[in-house]
């Protein structure tokens, strides 16, 4: 019980196996978790989704359609 108490309140010092065996489970657990357990998705932030009358639409910062021709632009809508 008295190491369940240590190892929860990190109480061995610096250079001692405990310690380090500490270190690799956290290591372990941020490498090794899967990134859908957190629901964690990586997301662009120049692209937001917004509500909208037809269930939901996406706002697109301006400055990445540059390269699009401007009769391209207008009409388009993916669902």
């Amino acid at each position: 019980m008295n190491g369940l108490k240590r190892f929860i309140l990190w109480d061995y010092p610096r250079a001692v196996w405990q310690y380090d065996l500490m270190v690799a489970l956290i290591l372990v657990f941020i490498f090794l978790t899967p990134r859908e357990w957190f629901r964690d998705q990586p997301r662009a932030s120049s692209i937001v989704m917004v509500p909208s009358e037809g269930g939901s639409a996406y706002w697109i910062e301006p400055e990445l359609l540059d390269g699009v021709a401007e009769a391209g632009r207008a009409g388009k809508q993916y669902r």
